[in-house]
């Protein structure tokens, strides 16, 4: 079977206690079942500790402190498992976080989450287009559907159009549409605005800074975010064109979504600048890493947005 990533994908590794926004804070991780057995089993003080902070009802998972805290995250930012233990201490999630898969008929495609600081900070740091890797894994290979293959087709297609730099990407885009045979969503800002603030946020700052989008007096997308924006698209084709087309016969939602996603980023990149006159790469990655966490990482929040978009 073969076995995709993106080619910035090699170059990801966790900055452990240098990270700003832990993804051992504030998510609830669910414990896989080979995992915790193996922690039922754990001796001594490192087996009591875990099984005093294991909330084991219904599905096994840590139980935050209260500061949101995972109760193996120390003062360092460092997991306790993992000094006690190295990184095979860990249970699935952890271990994977924030590395995604999507298995298919013949093949497995592995991506990073840009809910995590540093994923959102190489992706942006890439200059080139972004291309895929290819290597071989271990998986029973099936014959491929026609439906898969169009897809396959399909999304190549869209990438080859959103990567003709000697374009500005909002052409690209209207060529995206015309490519799908789709006509855009005619969406205002204000509207996409009224709808997150809908939805269910996880921090503070978010929704204030919804709030202060419709105060701007300009959000258009600049030109010279044009790279910022061609990597995005690129992302979330990669992550939702084959899984929501196959699965739900919506592989339209990428594309919408990815425009969606774009003027939101185009205004709160906006709202930077008129706050401190700059914007730098700390602060787009800041931006995509809330989008990704806020709206991505909440199964409701995406099905409403893809309601919306398809309304």
């Amino acid at each position: 079977m073969k076995r995709y990533v993106p080619n910035y994908y090699p170059s990801f590794h966790c900055i452990a206690s240098a990270c700003q926004h832990s993804c051992c804070a504030g998510w609830e991780v669910d414990i896989d079942a080979a995992s915790a057995e193996r922690y039922r089993r754990e001796e001594g003080a490192l087996g009591e500790r875990l099984r005093s902070h294991i909330a084991w009802e219904d599905s096994p998972h840590f139980q935050l402190d209260g500061d949101e805290r995972c109760p193996f995250l120390n003062e360092e930012n460092l997991c306790d498992l993992i000094l006690a233990q190295g990184e095979g201490a860990l249970c699935q999630i952890c271990a994977d976080h924030p590395r995604y898969r999507s298995w298919f008929a013949d093949r497995v495609e592995e991506g990073l989450g840009l809910c995590c600081e540093e994923a959102a900070r190489l992706l942006l740091m890439q200059e080139e287009p972004l291309s895929l890797l290819e290597s071989e894994v271990d998986g029973e290979e099936l014959e491929p559907e026609d439906s898969y293959l169009v897809l396959l087709q399909q999304r190549s297609a869209l990438w080859t159009v959103l990567q003709e730099r000697s374009k500005p990407l909002q052409e690209r885009i209207c060529e995206a549409y015309s490519l799908c045979g789709m006509e855009p969503t005619e969406r205002t800002l204000s509207e996409d605005v009224a709808l997150l603030l809908g939805l269910e946020g996880l921090e503070k700052s978010w929704k204030a800074d919804l709030m202060a989008l419709n105060a701007l007096p300009n959000t258009d997308w600049c030109p010279e975010w044009d790279r910022d924006g061609e990597h995005l698209l690129w992302s979330i084709l990669y992550r939702y064109y084959l899984s929501w087309g196959l699965s739900r016969w919506e592989e339209e939602f990428a594309l919408r979504f990815g425009v969606f996603s774009l003027r939101l980023l185009g205004a709160l990149y906006h709202l930077t600048l008129q706050r401190t006159g700059g914007l730098s790469l700390d602060d787009r990655a800041e931006h995509l890493r809330r989008w990704s966490a806020e709206l991505e990482y909440s199964e409701d929040n995406l099905e409403a947005i893809a309601e919306a978009l398809d309304g």
